[in-house]
């Protein structure tokens, strides 16, 4: 874990590992790349950690986590540039985490990662709508006595 200041007093507990508010990072597998329908990712996801020292204070630290996605694809893979990638992590703890020493954990996590392959499309304006009426009033206007009583 990076971000923590040196030589907090002991013992360290973990209170929150979150995604954090960064894009994720991703590259293509290139182990994996003979799948002809499927595309195989590497994402980087960066996490948010919380810590409490043995005085109570709670500190802010930086992590990553690593996950392999398979995503079947919607389009050939010669056309998959025209595309752009939505990835939405969402990370949480799954249990207590143990402290192994120089701010190193052990920590069971739970994580999804959703993958959209998304193509941006046009959009056109409809230039020839009719003309809507002009609104009515809610209620008819009152008479005026003078319009009514001509002589």
């Amino acid at each position: 874990m990076e971000g923590l200041p040196p030589r907090l007093p002991e013992p360290l507990t973990v209170c929150q590992i979150c995604a954090a508010n960064q894009p994720p990072c991703w590259q293509e597998d290139e182990m994996c790349r003979n799948e002809p329908r499927a595309i195989i990712l590497l994402v980087q996801i960066p996490l948010e950690v919380v810590v409490r020292d043995g005085v109570g204070c709670l500190h802010r630290g930086r992590s990553e986590i690593l996950m392999r996605v398979r995503v079947a694809l919607c389009c050939p893979r010669g056309e998959c540039w025209q595309n752009q990638w939505v990835l939405l992590p969402s990370v949480r703890m799954n249990g207590c985490a143990d402290y192994c020493g120089d701010a190193t954990f052990c920590v069971k996590l739970e994580a999804c990662l959703e993958a959209y392959l998304v193509r941006q499309e046009a959009v056109f304006r409809q230039e020839c709508r009719p003309m809507c009426p002009p609104p009515l009033p809610l209620y008819p206007h009152p008479a005026r006595i003078e319009d009514c009583c001509t002589y």
